[in-house]
């Protein structure tokens, strides 16, 4: 049996704990031909899967609007704390848990918003450049607290804003809904 160069790699890495051929992700596959490949299993696929069904969270203004406009779906502009920071916000962290990380937001996402999420952090340092963009962006779209919810449109009109709510996600989706269909 030959190890194959990719395989041989996944193997040292995982003997040193830094590879994830050991936490049951990767299987070596000996081939036709004598060698040995790496195949995912089954878990690692569905997780892969999943991740690629999901809606992902944009990081560039610019890059949003193009995937709206492409889409032709509204915006959800996320401006929040960094949920890493220790002194971020206390509802920024409600949030993403109660809401934004739940199956029933992603499947709404999935189908009637472009995510965008620009993050303010407090004791993280920042570049000048990332300085200005946020002060432009809290500026343009009057973020006065962390976090705010601005829903704009693929032209860029301000469609209408919101915060944390109690009560998870489906009421959270539920006053979303109310916003977008005004707008409609």
């Amino acid at each position: 049996m030959r190890w194959g160069p990719i395989a041989a790699a996944l193997l040292v890495s995982t003997a040193c704990g830094c590879g994830a051929v050991g936490a049951g992700k990767w299987l070596p596959v000996e081939t036709r031909d004598g060698t040995v490949s790496i195949e995912a299993t089954e878990s690692a696929r569905q997780t892969a899967d999943r991740a690629a069904s999901e809606p992902q969270w944009l990081t560039s203004l610019d890059t949003a609007f193009a995937e709206a406009r492409r889409s032709g779906t509204p915006i959800l502009a996320c401006f929040n704390g960094d949920p890493t920071d220790p002194w971020g916000d206390a509802f920024c962290y409600k949030m993403q848990g109660e809401i934004f990380n739940t199956k029933e937001f992603k499947a709404w996402a999935a189908e009637n918003v472009v995510l965008f999420e620009r993050q303010y952090p407090l004791m993280k340092p920042q570049d000048e450049a990332t300085k200005k963009t946020n002060a432009e962006l809290a500026r343009e779209y009057n973020i006065e607290e962390f976090p705010t919810i601005v829903f704009i449109s693929p032209e860029g009109e301000q469609l209408g804003v919101m915060g944390y709510q109690r009560g998870g996600a489906q009421p959270w989706i539920e006053n979303a809904r109310k916003i977008l269909d005004t707008n409609k």
